[in-house]
């Protein structure tokens, strides 16, 4: 197992990767929002004010990041990586690059037949069980969520 430490890491986020053209020292807004679904996540795109940005990149394939204008409110959008240790290292390269706010969303199911089909979930409190966690907050079994 993992054990938490307060010592700073020696591997450093250095923000989102860029292509030919974009703007290298852009601060991106500082709420962003990840969504799991690539459906959604290009739906989103076509539908809304969006400007790609940059990408962020793992190693077998890249995800672009873009700022989509709502209501002329300016947020990173992005699409989340499906696991603890690629979601951390997204809201690492995002953090260092500005951003401060994270709203992370998918869909799930339920084991509760009281809670509607579809219905908006939203959890103030996790197990942990996955091993990324603790390398950012000290041990427990069930981490509050604010």
């Amino acid at each position: 197992m993992i054990r938490f430490s307060d010592q700073e890491g020696f591997i450093k986020a250095k923000g989102i990767k860029f292509k030919e053209g974009q703007d290298f020292s852009i601060r991106l807004p500082k709420v962003a929002v990840g969504v799991f679904s690539r459906y959604l996540f290009y739906d989103v795109v076509q539908k809304f004010n969006c400007r790609e940005v940059g990408f962020l990149r793992c190693a077998n394939m890249e995800r672009e990041v873009y700022i989509l204008n709502y209501k002329g409110v300016n947020i990173t959008f992005f699409m989340a990586g499906v696991s603890a240790p690629w979601i951390s290292a997204d809201i690492e390269e995002l953090y260092s690059q500005g951003v401060r706010k994270f709203i992370i969303f998918g869909n799930c199911g339920v084991l509760d037949s009281s809670i509607d089909d579809c219905s908006i979930i939203i959890p103030t409190k996790a197990f942990r069980e996955e091993g990324t966690s603790y390398h950012y907050v000290p041990e427990s079994d069930i981490i509050d969520i604010d």
